[in-house]
């Protein structure tokens, strides 16, 4: 489980205060010294993210801290299981663990995707595929570890804390087939599985729909206790950018709200699943 809100405020108002009284370090500099980007340490200072043990252990150091003052800060940190992917920290990037973070402490996630399922609804065999066809990955090390990342983030969608997630997918993903056939189907029914969760929507967008001209990946993250816009990942070939402006978000919020209105109920979704089960 995340932090609460109660306490993410006071520990993120304790580190400001911090930062403006005793350092002399600006939200840029803390970003450029620690490998962050501005909006990510303006998040955590203003308690619309939490910070995971590690990062804050990172920021004390930076601050210069004393360990009695470490000590202090981290038993604002409630003792939970959401820093799991520091053990991958060799092995992933600064942006993943970023949205591993945001997928932890999110109420709701919506996700919209034109051509890939999205991860937390992926099987073993589709992640493998997905991730050998990557130009980022060259060895078979650095695959099976982006498998075990992968599979460890869908545990999130378990349990009395689960957010909220709704995916929107391109018919696309009906008929695309990485892996193959006998991994297509698998893929197929692992939608239809997990759409049975109390907490989960998966909905298809109809193939006549203007909508099916959405490209890319969107998510959505939305938190609880908070009236902040929120925060939204968007994929693109290269990597991922984080937008969690006022302005952004109010606009990635219609698009998204826009693409569930378009698309199929879960009902009809799955009744077009099996129908492409029945085909293959």
């Amino acid at each position: 489980m995340a932090m609460s809100m109660h306490a993410r405020r006071q520990l993120a108002g304790e580190l400001r205060r911090i930062r403006l009284g005793g350092t002399d370090h600006s939200l840029e500099s803390v970003a450029t010294a620690l490998g962050w980007n501005k909006a990510k340490v303006s998040r955590i200072e203003t308690a619309r993210v939490g910070i995971t043990r590690h990062d804050l252990q990172r920021v004390c150091s930076l601050y210069g801290l004393s360990e009695d003052a470490l000590s202090r800060l981290e038993a604002m940190l409630e003792d939970n299981d959401a820093e799991w992917w520091q053990a991958y920290s060799d092995a992933i990037t600064a942006t993943l663990a970023e949205y591993i973070s945001l997928e932890v402490q999110a109420a709701s996630i919506t996700i919209a995707s034109s051509s890939v399922v999205p991860g937390l609804l992926q099987t073993s065999g589709y992640m493998r595929a997905v991730t050998g066809g990557s130009p980022f990955v060259t060895d078979t090390e650095t695959a099976q570890t982006i498998v075990d990342v992968r599979t460890r983030r869908q545990r999130v969608l378990m349990g009395p804390t689960a957010p909220e997630f709704t995916a929107v997918l391109s018919p696309a993903i009906l008929y695309l087939q990485p892996g193959g056939p006998a991994v297509h189907r698998e893929q197929l029914q692992r939608l239809l599985e997990v759409g049975e969760l109390p907490n989960v929507q998966v909905r298809m967008l109809p193939l006549d729909s203007p909508a099916v001209s959405f490209m890319g990946t969107v998510t959505l993250f939305e938190f609880a206790e908070t009236l902040d816009a929120g925060v939204v990942a968007v994929e693109h070939q290269g990597g991922m950018a984080f937008k969690d402006s006022s302005r952004d978000v109010r606009r990635f919020r219609r698009t998204v709200r826009y693409l569930r209105d378009q698309a199929l109920t879960q009902e009809a979704t799955d009744t077009l699943v099996r129908t492409r089960l029945k085909e293959l």
